[in-house]
């Protein structure tokens, strides 16, 4: 069955059976959870199965003492997504951001990761890739001497 993301709730799967009355629907941890229909026409589904890009998106809050760190962090997050993650699109159709975003809390600065990948949404491939890509921005972060708050 396709894999599907119901919008309210943000509860995905795959359709395991579909039924006149209820659907099936099989999570991530392999349990098998039963939707009325009535409540599938009130939630928003998109069918994942039919996406062929996929984002990793994050947010990271460090010290108000090292925002003179940060230009070349984000460039080096840049350079390692790029390095472990070959599907990463760089071509300008979708976004590929490292940028600092705002101040928070006390002045801190607020660095936002967006990355876009030509993999589907759902899978292994999409986990492992979102594990290389983390594991970019944390070698990043390590690179120079920085800390998350």
């Amino acid at each position: 069955g396709d894999m599907i993301l119901l919008g309210k709730s943000k509860f995905s799967g795959r359709v395991a059976n579909l039924g006149w009355i209820e659907t099936v629907i099989r999570g991530s941890d392999e349990i098998m959870v039963t939707i009325p229909n009535s409540d599938l026409l009130s939630e928003r589904v998109s069918n994942l199965s039919r996406l062929h890009q996929c984002q990793v998106k994050q947010v990271l809050k460090f010290s108000k003492t090292d925002t003179e760190k940060l230009p070349k962090l984000l460039q080096d997050i840049k350079t390692e997504i790029r390095r472990r993650c070959p599907t990463v699109i760089t071509d300008g159709s979708r976004p590929f951001r490292a940028s600092w975003t705002s101040f928070v809390g006390g002045g801190n600065a607020e660095v936002t990761v967006d990355a876009h990948f030509r993999i589907s949404p759902a899978g292994d491939m999409f986990w492992d890739n979102q594990q290389r890509c983390l594991q970019a921005i944390d070698e990043a972060i390590r690179l120079n001497d920085l800390v998350q708050i």
